[in-house]
């Protein structure tokens, strides 16, 4: 249950990120606290096979040359969808 919260965190995050830059963020690797499951297989093919379990903490590496990149969302689109967020979340 532990990877899917991991995985599902990820998504989530990563997804967010990429509409922001306005382009899919090159995945390097990902690292993670819990144990290995049965199903490691499955999360390889997301992580494009450089998974790795039992680590000191989790983390995803993702492409450096993505660090400056500009462009993407409007600002205005993506203050509006944080300033939402923020009123939902105070409900």
């Amino acid at each position: 249950m532990q990877i899917f919260t991991y995985a599902t965190a990820f998504i989530l995050v990563y997804g967010l990120l990429c509409w922001l830059l306005g382009r899919r963020i090159p995945v390097l690797a990902a690292h993670l606290h819990c144990a290995e499951p049965a199903e490691s297989d499955e999360y390889r093919l997301m992580f494009y096979n450089a998974l790795s379990f039992d680590q000191p903490r989790s983390y995803v590496d993702l492409s450096p040359g993505m660090r400056d990149a500009a462009g993407g969302a409007d600002g205005g689109i993506a203050e509006d969808l944080f300033a939402r967020c923020a009123r939902e979340f105070h409900r």
